[in-house]
Parts: structure tokens; sequence; C-alpha cells
């Protein structure tokens, strides 16, 4: 990641190979170069890893660039963490992940697992197919240096651009790409809601009439001893409704496939149960 650059209603990224310790006034950096010191986050990974936290219009927004060596497999778990963590991000750099999902020439294991990140994450890549690597002496060309962010921030995209008039001294060409930033809204954390339809309520008196625990004579202490025994009493007795949240992110068509893959899915596993026991 060579520079970035912020204005009130965009944001642009660029990005390199590069492994130099970078400084952003104003900007925290939760996590750096393999080199350098830094946040416990990402450490335990071992990567050359740099990761800037912006703060933009309310809302968090993480910036990482990641170079990731040919002789390395491709970690998942990372991008799980960083999906977890952070709710609006853009990945960039060299990850040497080659899949033809992405319009690659060739394939690899860290293709297979960028395959993963892709379908099981909902990340989605930040590319018009253009080569970002080339060798010029045998005339041959990859795309090597995705952009990764959520599918739900690729209607903020404004622009991608492989800039391969820009001479670096690499054989990766920089990639660039804008973001706009005008309608982030700010992160607000799904509270789980219990599902009152599915509650048993037979133990929820009895795990309340069972709580033998001398109740205090302030008024505010009795407040907050009988709210905290009635939650968790319904902690225990009282499910709560799973929250599928991609159904507000993906479109409906992407839904509808999903599902008759799963329907499908459960056909051919009867099918397959069925000729066990014929044979």
């Amino acid at each position: 990641m060579s520079k970035i650059k912020t204005k009130l209603d965009e944001l642009v990224v660029f990005s390199t190979q590069s492994n130099f310790y970078l400084d952003f006034k104003n900007y925290k950096s939760i996590a750096k170069p393999s080199d350098k010191r830094g946040d416990s986050s990402f450490d335990n990974f071992s990567l050359e890893l740099l990761c800037v936290k912006i703060k933009l219009r309310d809302c968090l927004f993480f910036i990482f660039s990641l170079y990731n060596p040919p002789n390395k497999v491709l970690l998942f778990e990372l991008f799980s963490k960083i999906s977890k963590k952070c709710t609006k991000f853009i990945i960039g750099g060299d990850l040497n992940s080659k899949t033809k999902q992405i319009g690659c020439i060739g394939e690899n294991e860290n293709g297979q697992v960028l395959e993963r990140v892709l379908n099981e994450l909902n990340v989605s890549v930040i590319n018009d197919k253009s080569p970002t690597f080339n060798i010029f002496n045998r005339q041959y060309f990859e795309i090597l240096d995705p952009f990764l962010t959520p599918s739900s921030l690729l209607d903020k995209i404004t622009d991608f651009k492989v800039l391969d008039n820009d001479d670096m001294t690499s054989d990766h060409y920089p990639i660039r790409t804008c973001l706009s930033v005008e309608h982030f809204t700010m992160d607000i954390q799904a509270q789980d809601k219990l599902d009152f339809k599915k509650a048993d309520w037979n133990s929820l008196r009895a795990i309340l009439s069972s709580n033998q625990k001398q109740p205090p004579s302030n008024i505010n202490e009795l407040n907050e001893f009988i709210t905290k025994n009635i939650l968790e009493a319904a902690e225990k007795s009282i499910p709560k409704q799973s929250n599928k949240s991609y159904k507000s992110t993906l479109p409906q068509d992407i839904v509808g496939v999903i599902k008759l893959r799963r329907k499908v899915r459960r056909k051919f596993k009867k099918t397959q149960r069925l000729l066990q026991i014929l044979t």
C-alpha cells in the first residue's frame, strides 16, 4: 500500500507490493509489517501485514495491505478474523493466489483458499480481470494483486484501475480503487432477539422460584436484583431468534440460487442413502 488519499466524500486506495513501515498522521495503525512490533490482534499469524484504521463519517473503516509469499499457504483464518472484527474493510496486496473465479489464467492451492474466502465469508473481489503481474521476456501475465471487500460495500466502489503505465521497478503493477463514503452509515451491533413463541414458561417460573437469595432493601439495588434474575432465567428458558444477515445484503436472485442449491443437496443425500440401502 503506497498511498491513501481521503476527501469528504471519497476514499482512494492505492496498492503496490511493499513491506515498509507506514505512518499516517491522526490514523491508528493496528497491525504493522513483520519486521516491526505491531498490535497483538494479528501478530499470531506472523504475516507481512499492515492495517490502518480510519474514522469516516462516524464509521470505522479498515485498510489492510498483505503480502503472501508464493511458498506460503494463504490463511483462511486471517480473512475470517478480519470479517468478524471489521464490518467495513478493504484488503489489497500480492496474495499469490490463482483461481479462474477471478479471471486468472492458472490455478494453485492459494487460489482454492481464496475461493473459500469469497464463497464462505461473503467477500468480493474488486478487479475488471486486468492483469496485475507480468514477466516481459516471457510475455506472461496474471492477476495476483486483488482488492477484497465485503460484498455489502460493492455498491460503494466508484472506480478501479490497474496503473500499467506507472514504472514502479517491479513486475507487479500498482492498482487503485475508489470508494464513495458519502452514504456510509454508523455501524450498529445487531442484538439477539428472544423467540417468545418457543419459550419454556414452566422452566422460567421454576428458575425464578428456586432463587433463594435475599432481596436487598434499597429500591435501586432491588430493581437490579429483579432485572438480573429475570434475564438469567430468560437466558436459560427462552431461545434466541437466528439472525441471517445475508438476506439483507445479497440480491434476491442470489438468495434463490443458494436455496435451490441446498434443496438439490438434500435430495442428493437422500438418493445416496437410498442407494446404500438397496446395495
